[in-house]
């Protein structure tokens, strides 16, 4: 070793595949309202069902399924230009 301080590699983002469909899908994800946001966060992230939610929240399952409906009502829109780029 010389001594030099090696620079650290920059991640190539635009390399990756698929990067600007998990860029796309999140932006979508944070711009929902929270709640329908959380919903959908702990239905497809924590893998709680729709009954599980409605007690951790403690809200009517009624509700549940209403802001999920919401939330991929408002996902289909926004995500339909990427229906090409998922297998």
């Amino acid at each position: 070793m010389n001594g030099e301080p090696v620079a650290a590699a920059e991640p190539d983002e635009a390399g990756t595949p698929g990067w600007h469909v998990h860029r796309t899908v999140h932006a979508a994800l944070q711009a929902l309202p929270r709640e329908q946001h959380f919903v959908v966060w702990l239905a497809f992230f924590q893998g709680l069902t729709q009954t599980e939610i409605a007690e951790r929240l403690g809200i009517p399952i009624g509700t549940v399924k209403t802001r999920l409906r919401l939330a991929f009502d408002k996902l289909r829109l926004v995500l339909a230009s990427l229906k090409d780029w998922i297998v």
